[in-house]
């Protein structure tokens, strides 16, 4: 909550949470697998990560078996590309984001493809601006 006060100190802390989530969000525990999630999300609205890195490792982590953590994950995804998108439509970002989807609807892990999940945010990226707004 407070990290954003601290930026030389707190360098390295958003890619070490970023780090531990993506080589062992599998064997975390529920809670604290959530718990750094919210703390990212966090870092993100304070403009600590870029919404690139975050949205990638977030889409990694619908592999985890926690439907609870997926909800929270889709939820702040649509939330995070609207509110980027809010001002004026970010089409480079949105064109990364879109081939990064495609990407992952030829994933073999069912639970990482969850069609219509990915399909939505497709759909949602390619939406007009004022759609967005809704």
């Amino acid at each position: 909550q407070v990290s954003h006060c601290y930026p030389e100190l707190v360098l390295n802390f958003p890619t070490e949470i970023k780090d531990l989530l993506a080589e062992h969000h599998l064997i975390l525990d529920g809670g604290l697998r959530q718990t750094l999630c919210r703390a990212m999300m966090l870092l993100r609205n304070k403009d600590m990560l870029t919404a690139f890195s975050l949205l990638e490792l977030f889409f990694k982590l619908f592999r985890c078996p926690d439907k609870h953590l997926r909800e929270m994950l889709y939820k702040h995804i649509l939330n995070d590309i609207r509110r980027m998108n809010l001002k004026s439509k970010q089409n480079q970002l949105n064109r990364q984001l879109q081939n990064f989807m495609y990407k992952m609807l030829a994933d073999s892990n069912v639970t990482a493809v969850r069609i219509p999940w990915v399909l939505d945010v497709v759909i949602f990226l390619a939406r007009p601006i004022y759609y967005a707004c809704l």
